[in-house]
């Protein structure tokens, strides 16, 4: 980012400067009109040293105004043709008057290491299944039998028997058979109790916290000349 300056000693060159820097895609707070002695110290923040505030000071307390504009890298040049073009006061005028001024800025910055804690919700969940286990066991099971048996006999009856025995006649016996009866039966034989409990730990978090640094180094061997 560069910072361009012109001073001018018309006001009704603002509104042209302006429109002149906007269609180069610098508008809005890009672009500040100084009109006012105090105004000076406002150029601190754009990285302005002290000896050259108090000379856009001193423009101020003239009456003239001192426009700045942030604009890119590449576009510096274009916008300082802008205030020239537009009768920005030229260098070492016989009264004082301040140049047009190219400035890029660097920004130095540091990142700031804030340790918090957040509450993640996790837990332990218990599920009871059911399980089925083959069981094998032995009875004895009592079983009756009724054996029906023929025999061959040769007798004679009296005719009271024989009266009897042409009767019809039916002889019942009964079979008691075990079976087999399986009943269940649920038993408790244990229990599994879910508790919480609260504990504190410590905890050392280590991190990294970076910064920008400027470092200044003089060139040789090359003409610059100031704008």
């Amino acid at each position: 980012m560069t910072i361009v300056i012109g001073v001018y000693d018309d006001s009704a060159k603002i509104d042209p400067v302006r429109k002149a820097l906007g269609k180069l895609g610098c508008r809005g707070e890009a672009i500040a009109v100084h009109q006012d002695a105090g105004d000076a110290d406002a150029l601190e923040d754009l990285g302005f040293d002290r000896d050259e505030i108090d000379e856009l000071r001193s423009e101020l307390e003239q009456g003239r105004i001192v426009i700045t504009a942030r604009v890119s890298d590449d576009m510096a040049d274009r916008a300082v043709a802008v205030l020239r073009d537009h009768g920005a006061l030229p260098a070492e005028e016989e009264q004082g008057h301040a140049e047009t001024t190219e400035r890029q800025t660097l920004q130095e910055v540091e990142e700031e290491v804030s340790v918090g804690k957040r509450a993640v919700t996790r837990g332990v969940r218990v599920r009871t299944n059911v399980v089925e286990q083959p069981v094998r066991e032995t009875v004895s099971l009592r079983q009756e039998k009724v054996k029906v048996e023929h025999r061959d006999r040769d007798e004679e009856l009296s005719p009271e028997e024989a009266e009897k025995a042409l009767k019809p006649e039916v002889v019942e016996m009964q079979e008691t058979v075990e079976e087999a009866e399986v009943s269940k039966a649920a038993r408790l034989i244990g229990e599994v109790n879910v508790t919480k409990s609260v504990e504190t730990r410590r905890e050392t978090i280590n991190e990294t916290a970076r910064r920008t640094e400027a470092e200044v180094e003089r060139t040789e061997g090359r003409e610059k000349t100031r704008r």
